[in-house]
């Protein structure tokens, strides 16, 4: 049965159960091993557990429990409270199963700061607080906590605290040195170490505070994250990549004065005192400056670095908005800007929540191009970068895009800077860019676009320009979302790889108009096929013979001869070619829902405002389609809409079949 010890010695509010254990030794003269013995349950070999102190702070077991509890006559409940696993709870410690050592988002525990004041105050008396990394300010006596020991400048490990047949000495240096036989203990007193000391109200502690306070709590909905809340585990992941982000390279005046002080050249040394940073930014790093870009806060650095970087990203993520806390951040650091961005996160680091990266991306938006803005969709609530979580992903939407922007999406984003068919595949590429990851060139082949990557740029800069931008990125950002969720009935990068050689001969397109009563050339007949074929693929005709003869004059006379009954038959013919293909369960064209366009001031206007009887009545009267755009000052592109898509009925088709077309002279097509 466990004996009950002769001595009793109250534990301290908030103090670590290794350093209550160790005080009790202290008070009865004991070894630590004497201490296991009484307080813990007998093992088979007669002797208590070999734990070191560590391992009994991290948490205990119900046997464990209960015997310390009947050898101290301390209640269970006071026990757990110096534990971390009590004390915090799941999932910000987690105990490795093997070792016993406590985990937390920051890794495993292997280093114990600690308050020179408190440990002159109260000898050997250590708090659980010192155990957790991101603590690194003692709120009582406004220092930062101490790292090293102030004579073997060794940090204070939590692992092997005693060994069981010493005795444990808890306000002195327990770390080995070398000497001539043999190492020996430091035993230097803790107590005599420098106390780095703070202004009251310093940002550092209220921080420390503050993250406290957050902590406690499952969810996190303050400041950033109102509109993406995140657990207690990922606040802890955020700071920590946030203020590894800041420590590497602080703009140090600004960081000086977002950390409450004024920057005079006083502070500023103190500062870099205390970041151990160099005057030049750019300076190449020490060797500890390299240690400490590459090592997470708070696994191997001083305090004052670990409570630095953890209040600057508290102050950046704790922004009432995110324009601000980007803002926040690229005042802070100065490469915030000029850093590459990576789409796939390093295996061996833990990934940043969704409010963060926003963060990051605001902080470089004033670089961003117009193509980045869309990559990244900084004008949302949520900036994030592209989805690579699955390799399918990066070619999903260039079957939901044709080449040519939809026409009646096109009309209304068009600012009309550009020649029409360039404008709608510089918008296909502006709406593909969204959250892509693929290589521009490679994107371009794919499209089989005619518009180089740098008229791409140029015409996305150009747009950003426009009065109207917000209106044309909203529009293709709500078109990109929708066609994620809903994606169209059309497959674009298979009909733009069909072989459209014998589509529409010249002798079916003669048979079609003869039934109509109405004449036709031979420059028509290629027309209509050039257009149906642009109509399936969606994709422009290059590169071909035909297409380099017909245009202009010879597409509008195809239009003029186009009417409902030889729409209906080309839609037959259009039907059974993609049959012909293998393609059987999709319609011949496709527009997506102009809903998507309510509430937005977009540049264009739609087709709809003309009239298409009076469109009619021109083309009767004789005028060609240029002349007929003049007249009713628009686009020639709309009058040719509303000739593919309200046609001249039959009758009147074939009354004015045989008058001249006025402006055209003899000979004219």
């Amino acid at each position: 049965m466990t004996r009950t010890l002769p001595v009793r010695v109250d534990p301290m509010p908030g103090e670590a159960l290794e350093s209550w254990l160790a005080a009790l030794a202290t008070r009865m003269n004991a070894t630590w091993g004497e201490v296991l013995d009484v307080v813990l349950p007998i093992g088979a070999n007669g002797i208590a557990s070999g734990h070191a102190g560590a391992v009994l702070t991290s948490g205990v077991s119900d046997a464990e429990r209960e015997s310390i509890s009947a050898a101290t006559g301390v209640g269970d409940s006071e026990i757990d409270e110096m534990t971390l696993a009590g004390h915090c709870g799941s999932p910000l410690i987690t105990i490795d199963r093997r070792t016993g050592r406590a985990r937390t988002p920051w890794g495993l525990l292997y280093r114990q700061r600690f308050c020179p004041l408190c440990m002159r105050a109260f000898p050997g008396r250590r708090k659980l607080e010192w155990f957790l990394p991101w603590i690194s300010t003692c709120t009582e006596h406004r220092c930062f906590l101490a790292d090293t020991c102030p004579r073997c400048g060794q940090v204070q490990i939590v692992s092997d605290w005693f060994s069981r047949r010493l005795y444990t000495h808890p306000d002195r240096c327990r770390r080995l040195v070398k000497a001539e036989l043999r190492p020996t203990r430091c035993l230097a007193r803790l107590s005599t170490s420098h106390c780095d000391k703070l202004r009251p109200g310093h940002p550092v502690l209220t921080m420390q505070q503050k993250l406290t306070e957050l902590l406690a709590a499952d969810i996190v909905d303050a400041g950033v994250y109102r509109t993406a809340p995140v657990s207690a585990a990922q606040l802890l992941t955020d700071l920590q990549v946030l203020g590894n982000r800041i420590m590497r390279a602080p703009n140090i005046i600004d960081l000086i004065t977002i950390l409450g002080d004024r920057a005079s050249d006083r502070e500023i040394t103190v500062w870099r005192r205390r970041l151990n940073t160099p005057a030049n930014p750019n300076q190449t790093h020490s060797k500890n400056q390299g240690t400490a870009g590459a090592t997470r806060v708070g696994l191997a650095q001083p305090a004052a670095w670990v409570g630095s970087g953890v209040a600057a990203a508290l102050i950046v993520v704790m922004q009432p908005s995110l324009e601000e806390a980007g803002r926040t951040l690229r005042a802070a650091t100065w490469s915030a800007p000029f850093r590459e961005l990576r789409y796939r996160p390093y295996i061996s680091r833990q990934t940043p929540s969704a409010a963060v990266t926003a963060v990051d991306l605001k902080a470089r938006a004033a670089s961003f191009s117009a193509l980045d803005e869309l990559r990244y969709r900084t004008i949302t609530d949520l900036p994030r970068l592209p989805d690579t979580t699955r390799f399918a992903s990066k070619y999903a939407m260039l079957h939901a895009v044709p080449t040519l922007f939809w026409a009646e999406w096109g009309f209304r984003l068009d600012t009309e800077d550009l020649a029409w068919n360039t404008a709608r595949q510089v918008l296909s590429r502006l709406l593909l860019t969204i959250g892509c990851v693929m290589a521009r060139p490679e994107l371009e082949r794919r499209l089989h676009s005619s518009v180089r990557a740098q008229r791409v740029g140029q015409a996305a800069n150009n747009l950003r320009a426009h009065p109207n931008w917000e209106g044309i990125i909203t529009a293709l950002l709500r078109l990109h979302e929708y066609l994620r969720a809903n994606p169209p009935p059309i497959d674009y990068q298979r009909r733009r790889s069909l072989d459209y050689d014998n589509l529409l001969p010249q002798a079916q397109w003669v048979d079609l108009v003869a039934e109509q009563g109405i004449g036709t050339t031979a420059t028509t007949a290629t027309a209509a096929r050039l257009w149906l074929i642009e109509q399936l693929s969606g994709a422009p005709v290059r590169n071909t013979e035909l297409a380099l003869h017909c245009r202009g004059a010879c597409t509008d006379r195809m239009r003029r001869t186009l009417t409902p009954q030889l729409l209906n038959r080309l839609n037959t013919v259009a039907v059974d070619f993609l049959r012909a293909q293998g393609v059987l369960d999709e319609p011949p064209t496709w527009e997506p829902p102009l809903a998507l366009l309510e509430g937005l001031t977009l540049p264009g206007t739609p087709p709809e405002s003309i009239d298409p009887n009076v469109v009619h009545e021109l083309v009767v009267s004789g005028l060609t389609v240029p002349a007929i755009a003049r007249q009713l000052d628009t686009s020639v592109w709309k009058v040719r809409y509303q000739l593919e898509h309200h046609p001249i009925p039959s009758h009147v088709a074939r009354t004015r079949s045989t008058r001249p077309i006025r402006g055209r002279g003899p000979g004219s097509p």
